[in-house]
């Protein structure tokens, strides 16, 4: 029972964090912000101003925090998506059908260790932030205990080329029925708390 409430908070927890991205980057030939969506600060906050972001941070509960790059991620197991679209939670699709390439967070995960005290030390979180403070928050239990988990990817590239106007890597939610709310560019760290 305690774990469900967890789990509830946690997908609650997210689902407040949610929110829709708009572009307009055709209109002015500038990139959009995301919308921030929390007003916290943390760690990685202090890691990159602005929206590029060249790396990716993996810190917090885990052992082995680590930095990804482009490169490091293509050293990784990396999985080809035939197709996928961004869906706001509107329903409006913002961007269609595309191929992509990138590394399970799963993967990434499992590659930091999280500080597990033992087989059913499940009480955590991830956030993964961009660096304009937008964020996605997963529970430990959504990622890798159902099929959430086997959707979730940091990209690198799509239809081909390298990610720019995003970032230089992004996160997509490919296995949610709206893929808009937990879709976030200029990924600067991937954060794992304790549910306390």
């Amino acid at each position: 029972m305690k774990h469900l409430r967890i789990f509830t908070f946690v997908v609650l927890l997210s689902l407040g964090f949610a929110g829709c991205k708009q572009t307009n980057s055709q209109e002015n030939n500038t990139p959009t912000t995301q919308s921030a969506t929390a007003s916290t600060t943390s760690e990685a906050d202090a890691l990159t101003e602005g929206y590029p972001s060249p790396n990716v941070q993996v810190m917090g509960e885990v052992e082995n925090p680590f930095t990804i790059t482009v490169n490091s991620l293509q050293r990784l197991d990396v999985k080809s998506l035939q197709s996928f679209d961004v869906v706001c939670q509107t329903g409006v699709t913002t961007q269609e059908s595309q191929e992509a390439k990138g590394v399970l967070l799963t993967d990434i995960l499992e590659k930091a260790v999280i500080k597990k005290e033992g087989h059913k030390d499940r009480n955590f979180y991830i956030v993964v932030r961009a660096t304009d403070g937008y964020m996605a928050t997963f529970s430990w239990i959504e990622l890798f205990l159902n099929n959430t988990g086997k959707g979730v990817y940091l990209i690198y590239e799509k239809n081909g080329k390298p990610l720019e106007e995003t970032g230089e890597m992004e996160l997509i939610s490919n296995n949610d029925e709206k893929t808009g709310p937990r879709h976030v560019s200029w990924v600067k760290s991937i954060e794992v708390y304790r549910v306390k």
